[in-house]
């Protein structure tokens, strides 16, 4: 940084409204650039005419947006949906949602991975609710009213108080999924 930009960086943290500094690195870091040169553009477009309060409600919208972004990630999610009536077609469906969830930096346990020759449905369900007993929320899939199993995990997802989504509800999986991760 010249030393005519550094006087200027200066004078305008002294200046500015307390908080700015940390709100900068914050969301230099949103914004993927570095601190001095996210005041740098401030500055210049403050001497262009621009106001501060523009920018600083800038700042505070793009980092908050960020945060709820994170917010949503992180989740230990459990897929739930229609099994031994779609034998055919289920693990593909299972493996396209749980590969979004993946991407978009959830945590997913997911039945499709169970092995196929368990004797018992018994023996799947005891499985089923150990998993949604270690998740934080259940995703119901589509067609997940047809099944009996996912009904059920359903009932123990809400005796345990975890997050119910469902995937059919546009609102319900956007707490999950961005819009281009629906896509």
């Amino acid at each position: 940084m010249e030393q005519k930009d550094h006087q200027e960086f200066l004078k305008f943290l002294k200046e500015a409204p307390a908080g700015t500094p940390g709100l900068i690195t914050k969301a230099s870091t949103v914004l993927n650039t570095s601190s001095s040169e996210l005041t740098r553009r401030i500055i210049e477009s403050i001497n262009a005419g621009a106001e501060l309060d523009d920018w600083l409600s800038y700042m505070e919208e793009k980092v908050k947006m960020e945060n709820e972004k994170q917010e949503k990630r992180r989740m230990i999610v459990y897929l739930s949906g229609p099994i031994s009536n779609k034998m055919s077609t289920y693990k593909k469906y299972f493996d396209d949602v749980y590969c979004k969830l993946i991407r978009a930096g959830h945590s997913v346990i997911s039945p499709h991975f169970l092995p196929p020759d368990l004797d018992r449905y018994q023996d799947y369900m005891n499985i089923a609710h150990e998993c949604v007993k270690a998740a934080e929320g259940i995703l119901l899939l589509n067609g997940w009213e047809n099944s009996k199993g996912a009904k059920m995990e359903l009932k123990w997802a809400m005796e345990m108080g975890k997050k119910i989504y469902i995937e059919s509800d546009r609102d319900s999986i956007s707490q999950l999924l961005s819009a281009e991760e629906l896509e």
